[in-house]
């Protein structure tokens, strides 16, 4: 925990008028479970920042990994004043990720929200189709094309995205040490989700839920774990046979060994098995058997599992859930210590009435409209019969 004391609190002579008692400033929360059971996952993290909605405001910056069944694991959270420069170094400091302090780490940027600022200046649907496949495109052949398509829509659309380092946005610039191709941040908002409600409340008491779910979903998901019969986690396994149902249209062309050179006109890649090598490319990236490695397993009578890495195992899955998250007493234990007294953080109102959803953008305002009609919550306010609103009333 981090306090702001007031300028005079070394002053030998104060200001009479300003007071000396010291203010809470911040708040950093990595309980040991969650961290012990991070060092047995991918090393991939994913930060974001969420506002918080009570009378004092403030932001709650999170870092969530990924376990092995591809879910979100919290790692830690910061109660910080606002989501700014210098509270995110605090925040990664104590985290140990930040590329200033540790210099070699990479780092990639989430697409939709670069896209975000994309379409502010380039609004065009076929751009936006292009600049996802390029984000997604797993091999640098594939990126250049995209690009060029780019390129002949908008000279400017192409600067905009060819100035910003291709490591950072696009799959197959990745490096293959996380063995994770994601492209958005959805870990981090689903835990945000998550916790929307707990964000209305104090600050002692958010942190107690925010610890009573993690408590509670470290025991949930070791249950899970022991009632597991395949090898291979759940959602591992249905990203395999997603890529499996695909691996029908390539002909695998034997060469020698376990290398194939692998067909589906006028497209083809060189797999290598031994060496757990596609030149698609998304098998490095992902860690997982692409759909033209899998026509190879299923030409030579190989179990595909084989081909699948530990750290996406019931072993390794198991073992990073073993760790708990402790119990703890209510506030009637917990000591009364006899220090200072601490002043409540500054309110940070901003002008006009208080917000209790953040703002959305138009993509995300679309989607959720398509909803709210599909499942009745919009309500005609001319008829007041839900599933449509008084524009469209008949």
């Amino acid at each position: 925990m981090k306090f702001a004391w007031p300028p005079d609190h070394l002053c030998d002579n104060p200001t009479p008028s300003r007071t000396i008692i010291p203010r809470f400033q911040r708040l950093y929360v990595c309980f040991s479970g969650c961290r012990d059971s991070f060092k047995l996952c991918r090393p991939f993290v994913g930060l974001d920042g969420c506002f918080l909605k009570g009378p004092y405001g403030g932001q709650l910056l999170t870092a969530i990994g990924r376990d092995p069944n591809e879910q979100m694991l919290p790692i830690a959270y910061a109660v910080v004043e606002a989501e700014n420069k210098e509270s995110w170094t605090w925040f990664l400091s104590l985290l140990q990720t930040f590329k200033e302090l540790l210099p070699g780490v990479d780092h990639r940027f989430c697409v939709r929200h670069l896209y975000n600022n994309f379409r502010k200046k380039y609004p065009s649907k076929n751009l936006k189709l292009l600049l996802w496949k390029a984000a997604n495109a797993t091999y640098e052949v594939e990126w250049v094309r995209v690009m060029q398509e780019i390129h002949s829509i908008s000279n400017s659309a192409y600067d905009h995205l060819i100035n910003i380092d291709k490591k950072l946005w696009s799959k197959h610039a990745f490096s293959g040490f996380s063995r994770c191709d994601v492209v958005v941040n959805n870990m981090s908002e689903a835990f945000n989700r998550v916790i929307l409600d707990m964000r209305d409340k104090p600050i002692i008491t958010m942190c107690e839920d925010i610890r009573i779910y993690l408590m509670h979903r470290w025991a949930i998901i070791r249950e899970k774990v022991e009632n597991q019969s395949t090898d291979v986690n759940p959602k591992i396994t249905k990203k395999i046979e997603e890529e499996a149902k695909n691996s029908g249209m390539w002909m695998p062309l034997w060469s020698v060994n376990k290398v194939f050179e692998v067909v589906h006109l006028p497209e083809k890649f060189v797999v290598d098995l031994d060496k757990w090598y596609c030149s698609c490319g998304k098998w490095r990236v992902s860690g997982l058997p692409c759909r033209h490695s899998i026509s190879c397993m299923h030409y030579l009578n190989l179990e595909v599992h084989l081909y699948v890495p530990d750290c996406f195992k019931k072993t390794v899955y198991g073992e990073c859930y073993q760790h708990s998250i402790m119990p703890a007493n209510g506030p009637n234990f917990w000591p009364k210590l006899k220090k200072i007294e601490i002043l409540p953080p500054i309110r940070r109102r901003a002008p006009g009435r208080p917000k209790k959803k953040r703002n959305m953008d138009a993509n995300e305002e679309k989607s959720q409209s398509k909803m709210s009609r599909k499942y009745g919550t919009v309500r005609c306010t001319r008829c007041g019969v839900a599933g449509h609103n008084k524009r469209s009333c008949q």
